[in-house]
């Protein structure tokens, strides 16, 4: 059937019974010729087995279809710095009934390979935006403590990402948390923020799993958990990718 729609042959029927299409299912199981060579041969697979074998495949492609669709929607998905920059994806989770907070920062280089990432627990006493104050400090922090000096902080709480990258004062009633990543911001001349829709911030996100659920802080160095493996592999495959179309 393949020689025939590559036009290599002009007939698709079975050149063995001329009956039907030569199928993969009928030149290994419905030919006459096949059920002959079986026969000689003593037949080590099972039809059933190769039906058991096709639900399997087919079942496993669907995973694989479903990870590419959840790393890559409408165009936002994650993007690579650019040049010798690195990117600090940061995000944070709440778990009310439990007061915890759940910090978390991947941190990545411009071929999506992963160079640093942390997972911290914090007590949880106040509001969204406060809890997004938190977990940009704590990116800066790592970077800081990394000496980390040409980085783009990217988190999917625009509020905050927009509020620290104005200049002018900010005078809401949580403005000296933002006073205060402004002023660490300000210390290397090469940091700067950026909003990320949820997709794009998937990694992060993920390690909500091992922040919320952990009793301590955990960090990472070129190798993270087998939690953010597959998140990681995905958006290293379609950092370059136009999804536009």
């Amino acid at each position: 059937m393949n020689l025939f729609q590559r036009r290599v042959v002009k007939d698709a029927k079975c050149p063995f019974c001329l009956n039907e299409d030569e199928t993969t299912m009928h030149a290994i199981w419905e030919c006459p010729a096949a059920t002959d060579v079986w026969a000689e041969k003593g037949n080590p697979v099972s039809l059933s087995g190769w039906e058991e074998f096709k639900l399997a495949t087919g079942r496993k492609e669907g995973a694989i279809n479903q990870c590419v669709k959840r790393g890559v929607v409408g165009g936002k998905e994650w993007k690579k710095p650019i040049g010798s920059k690195l990117k600090a994806n940061f995000d944070a989770a709440i778990d009310v009934s439990s007061k915890k907070l759940g910090i978390r920062v991947v941190i990545r280089d411009d071929r999506g390979e992963l160079v640093a990432a942390c997972s911290a627990i914090r007590v949880f006493n106040s509001v969204a935006f406060v809890v997004e104050c938190y977990a940009l400090w704590e990116a800066m922090v790592l970077c800081e403590e990394l000496g980390l000096g040409t980085v783009i902080f990217e988190g999917d709480a625009k509020g905050v990402t927009e509020a620290v990258s104005k200049e002018e004062k900010n005078d809401s009633c949580w403005g000296h948390l933002v006073e205060g990543l402004q002023q660490k911001l300000g210390m290397f001349d090469r940091w700067e923020t950026g909003f990320v829709h949820r997709e794009g911030n998937e990694v992060a996100h993920q390690l909500a799993k091992l922040a919320l659920h952990g009793e301590c802080d955990m960090y990472w160095v070129e190798e993270g958990p087998d939690l953010i493996t597959n998140q990681l592999l995905i958006d290293k495959l379609y950092m370059d990718t136009d999804t536009s179309c």
